[in-house]
């Protein structure tokens, strides 16, 4: 595990991250540091609890998509590729390939989660027609 981490301005300084809670805020930054070299973990509620934090700032971050809920209490950072670069002889392949093939990453850097968007798409286009 890697004992140093980034974290673009561009994330951590945008309007967007800084409208969070101070506790989500924080919960995002500690995430940053345990997870792997793909931005993944198993241990994003524990790490949550650890703090103090209910499981509702956890979920805060996944609401507004800082992190990605793979399912099987797999999570991952958003922008994990926008915040770090690795060096190729110091990156270890996550062991979560399965959850990491689910993905792919957009123009920007930022990891995707298509099932998601197409379901929230779906939702937001039934909310405006009801």
């Amino acid at each position: 595990m890697a004992e140093k981490r980034m974290f673009a301005k561009t994330i951590v300084e945008s309007d967007m991250f800084c409208g969070l809670t101070i506790k989500a805020q924080n919960l995002y930054f500690h995430l940053g540091m345990v997870a792997d070299d793909d931005g993944f973990m198993n241990n994003a509620l524990t790490t949550c609890k650890s703090l103090g934090f209910p499981k509702s700032v956890l979920q805060e971050l996944i609401d507004k998509r800082y992190l990605l809920d793979c399912g099987d209490g797999i999570t991952c950072i958003k922008h994990w590729r926008v915040n770090n670069t690795i060096a190729k002889d110091r990156y270890k392949p996550t062991m979560y390939q399965e959850q990491l093939s689910k993905l792919s990453v957009k123009e920007n850097k930022s990891y995707t989660d298509h099932e998601f968007s197409v379901y929230k798409n779906d939702t937001e286009e039934q909310q405006k027609n009801n």
